[in-house]
């Protein structure tokens, strides 16, 4: 859910950009159920948010893009092996591009930019 550009999660704690989930927070372990603030968009607010199967990526009001969640296809477009990305992390590839939109599948991502360019991934 987004509140005024930001946002909050709740759900399984792999996928929802905290790094794992607070005591308290639990149904049932691996589970939040009570929404809390994503605090890795790093203080920006959001300016667009998709979600996949299991990874989710942001655009902030600033034109940058986070995701994070199942990296197993390259889906968050982060460099490295990493299969799970535990917290919001730059995409890099995108760096000097100001974005405005996203749109996730399964296993993949979307990103236009202020220029009219697309990306995918």
């Amino acid at each position: 859910a987004v509140g005024r550009g930001y946002v909050y999660t709740w759900g399984a704690a792999e996928a929802i950009g905290r790094g794992g989930v607070e005591a308290g927070g639990r149904a049932s372990a691996g589970m939040s159920t009570t929404p809390k603030m994503l605090e890795g968009a790093m203080g920006r607010q959001v300016a667009d948010i998709a979600c996949g199967l299991q990874h989710t990526v942001l655009v902030t009001s600033g034109g940058e893009v986070l995701a994070w969640g199942s990296n197993k296809y390259g889906q968050c477009g982060t460099s490295g092996q990493k299969l799970q990305i535990q917290r919001p992390t730059y995409v890099s590839g995108l760096f000097g591009h100001r974005c405005m939109s996203v749109a996730c599948g399964g296993a993949h991502t979307f990103v236009v930019s202020d220029m009219g360019k697309t990306f995918s991934w």
